[in-house]
């Protein structure tokens, strides 16, 4: 069964590749750039396997469950967790998963600037520890 059907997403994503282009997680076209509200995804019936606070020692335990499954999900990091645990982020990509991320979860008193700094610098260490782009 292949879960990604119909979705826009494609396994194209996993470290299966050379190494000579950059992984990339992105949304379909049509989904960038705006806040989604709710998608019409042709009538199939999906669901979106979301993990926070990633990486950890827990997400391989998950990793291992998704896997047995053939099931890919995205995981959600900290910053923090990136510096103590790359190699298990990078794990996460090389098994087709993707990863979204911020640095902390600190919402009060958070202006679009710093929300925005926060994901760009947590988007560079997932590039340093995973080589994908999110």
């Amino acid at each position: 069964m292949d879960l990604l059907k119909n979705t826009g997403f494609s396994r194209r994503n996993s470290l299966s590749q050379t190494s000579r282009q950059p992984l990339v997680f992105a949304p379909p076209t049509q989904f960038r750039r705006q806040i989604v509200y709710q998608a019409s995804i042709n009538n199939s019936k999906v669901i979106a396997l979301t993990f926070d606070d990633s990486p950890s020692p827990e997400t391989l335990k998950i990793l291992e469950v998704l896997q047995k499954h053939q099931v890919v999900a995205t995981f959600f990091c900290l910053g923090a967790n990136l510096r103590e645990y790359p190699e298990i982020a990078k794990r996460v990509v090389q098994a087709g998963n993707a990863l979204g991320h911020t640095w902390h979860h600190y919402y009060h008193d958070v202006n679009q600037k710093i929300a925005s700094d926060e994901i760009d610098h947590t988007g560079v260490h997932i590039y340093r520890s995973t080589a994908a782009k999110s």
